[in-house]
Formats: structure tokens, sequence, C-alpha cells
């Protein structure tokens, strides 16, 4: 947009105005879909309206981009945007399926390694999409587990991703899905042994993680470490600490790609920063 044209467009968007749902005036889209989509991106809106407001963004390659980065930008943590779980998953649902499948590998910067568990409920996700997220999760594990074993033999300090803590459990609500892990890990041909190595990983990781709930769960509650900001709300309302910065770990922690703050253990494989607060 040049000198020349930003006046008139300035004035079109004051005053391309419509009634909102309460009734007051509020700016329309000024002829930009992406616009109105960006405005109405909030907790509240309702499936029909998402539907028509993507619906209403062109098919094409430029205008699909801004609508994938805009996704992005809704799940976005960390004060990088607006931080929705439940729109983003829709979003991705409204997205060309290349457009998903090319991106989902920065799912876990934008948001946490969890988001590939939680987009598996979500209706409209293609299935191939879904696939592949449970793939990107495997391969983390199979590297981090490397690594884990690479940092032992070298007597150093693993740096590793928090993939580890959030990997599906048995038993839990995300049962399933760690049954599946457990076989594309280790094969499916013995059910019961694949589960036990899958269990074996999961738990060496998050002992080398040192993540708070292990921790919890074994009674060392001296061991904790409050000033990493991972800390799980029981543990602080246990220890009578805020509950504010208890929640800081709730969508992977303060530093980029799901990753906690160093702390000499585990380190992020992009820089971590220091925690800005509640990431919702």
């Amino acid at each position: 947009m040049d000198a020349k044209t930003f006046p008139s467009s300035a004035f079109a968007m004051m005053e391309s105005t419509t009634p909102g749902e309460n009734g007051a005036l509020e700016h329309s889209d000024a002829g930009s879909p992406l616009v109105a989509l960006f405005f109405k991106l909030v907790r509240s809106l309702p499936d029909d309206s998402l539907a028509l407001l993507t619906a209403a963004v062109p098919a094409e390659p430029a205008e699909l981009a801004d609508l994938t980065v805009l996704a992005f930008q809704t799940r976005a943590t960390r004060g990088m945007g607006k931080g929705e779980k439940d729109l983003f998953y829709k979003l991705l649902a409204a997205l060309p399926v290349e457009a998903a499948m090319a991106t989902l590998h920065l799912v876990p910067h934008f948001g946490y390694w969890k988001d590939y568990l939680l987009m598996q409920g979500v209706a409209g996700i293609d299935a191939a999409v879904k696939d592949k997220a449970l793939s990107l999760l495997a391969d983390q594990l199979l590297k981090d587990a490397a690594e884990l074993e690479a940092a032992e033999k070298e007597a150093r300090t693993p740096n590793l991703t928090l993939a580890g803590k959030y990997a599906p459990r048995e038993g839990s609500a995300f049962d399933g899905l760690a049954k599946r892990l457990s076989r594309c890990l280790f094969g499916s041909k013995n059910d019961a042994a694949s589960a036990r190595k899958y269990r074996k990983l999961v738990a060496a990781l998050n002992r080398a993680l040192l993540t708070t709930e292990v921790l919890m769960a074994a009674n060392r509650w001296s061991e904790i470490e409050f000033a990493r900001g991972l800390v799980p709300l029981p543990a602080a309302v246990a220890q009578g600490l805020p509950q504010r910065g208890a929640q800081g770990h709730a969508d992977g922690g303060a530093g980029g790609d799901g990753q906690p703050p160093p702390r000499g253990r585990a380190a992020g494989d992009g820089a971590a920063q220091p925690a800005q607060g509640p990431p919702r």
C-alpha cells in the first residue's frame, strides 16, 4: 500500500462498519476475508461462523498461504499469538491437506507436543495429517532416546525436547494412541513386548527431563525446581507457591519447539527464552 492509496483505504476501513453479535457497531472486513477472519478468531466463535469465514477466503496460493500463517498465529503461545488450541485444530482441518502436511512439524514450536495427540479427535482433519502427527512424535521420541544414550556414553548433558513429557501413556485418555505408538516404534508382532519397550523409553526420557509429575508421584518434593516454570498446579499448591507461575508449562514451557528452559540437563532445540507468564 503506497502513500496515495493509504488514506482512501484507511477511510474505507473506518467507514465499513456493521452491527456485531451484541448489536454494537464493529469494523467489517473492508473487502478482505482474511482480515474478517483474523478479528473473528476468538474462543466464542461458533463453528458455523468459522466455516463461513474460512470458505470466504479465495482458494488462491497467496491467500491459502496467508490462511496457513494465520492458523499458526492463532495457535502460537508465549506472546507470539492468540494461544487458541481448538480454533487452530479447526483451521487445520480447513486448510488444504498439502499445506497442513507441509507445516505440521512446526506445531510443537508454536504450541506443544500434546497438540499432536489432541488433534487426533478433531473431526475434519484428514487422516493423513493425523497419521503424520503421530509419526512426527514417534520420530522425535526415537531421536531423544538416541540423544540420551549418546549423552550417557559421553558423560554430558542430553539435549532433549519435551516429546517424552507429553507422550501418551497406557491407561490414560490417550491409551489407544500409546498402543499405536508402541507398535509404530517397536513393531506389531508382539504387542506386549512393544508396550514394555515403549514404557521404558518414555520413563527414561522423563527421568532425564526431571519431569515434575514423576517427582510428585515419587514424593520427591524437595527435588522439584520451581524456578524452571514447568511446575503443574497441584505441586505449586502443595508448596504454597503462587498459582500463576505454576501454570507456565501448560502449552510446552517457556522455550520454542516445546522445550523446557535451560537448566543444565534438558535444553531446547532452539534458543530457550524466559517464561512470559501463562501461555493461554
